[in-house]
C-alpha cells in the first residue's frame, strides 16, 4: 500500500565547506518536488539521523508532523555529546540532554561489539 506524506527530515552539510553533517532539514514535498520547510544548525555542532517521535496522544487525525525529532548531537567545541530534541514542525531545539561523555559521529547507527574493545560508526 502507497502511503502519501508531505514531509521528511534528512541531515545535510549547512556549506560546501562543512566537514561532517552540521544540520537537520526539513523538506516538504508538496511544494513543487520539494523544498526546505525549516532547518536547525548551530557552529561547531554535528548531528545524527533524526528519528521521528509521534505526540503522545496523537490520533490518525493529528498533523504528520505532530510530535518531536531526536537526535545525537556532537559539539566539537566542548568536545562532548548530547540527545536533542526538536519540534518536528519548526525544528526549534526544545530540550537537550547530556551524555556524560562523547558519542562518535555517526550517521545511522554505531556498533560497539564486546570483542572490537571500542565503538565504530555505521554509515
Amino acid at each position: 500500500a502507497r502511503h502519501d506524506y508531505r514531509f521528511f527530515y534528512a541531515l545535510a552539510p549547512s556549506a560546501a565547506d562543512s566537514k561532517w553533517f552540521d544540520q537537520i532539514v526539513k523538506v516538504d514535498v508538496s511544494r513543487g518536488g520539494g523544498a526546505v520547510a525549516a532547518s536547525w544548525a548551530r557552529p561547531g555542532v554535528y548531528v545524527t539521523e533524526a528519528d521521528f517521535v509521534p505526540r503522545t496522544g496523537s490520533t490518525a487525525a493529528a498533523a504528520e508532523d505532530d510530535g518531536v525529532l531526536l537526535s545525537v548531537l556532537y559539539n566539537s567545541t566542548t568536545d562532548s555529546s548530547s540527545l536533542g530534541v526538536f519540534d518536528a514542525r519548526s525544528l526549534a531545539l526544545v530540550d537537550q540532554f547530556g551524555l556524560g561523555g562523547v558519542v562518535p559521529f555517526h550517521a545511522h547507527g554505531i556498533v560497539c561489539p564486546a570483542w572490537h574493545g571500542g565503538c565504530f560508526t555505521n554509515p
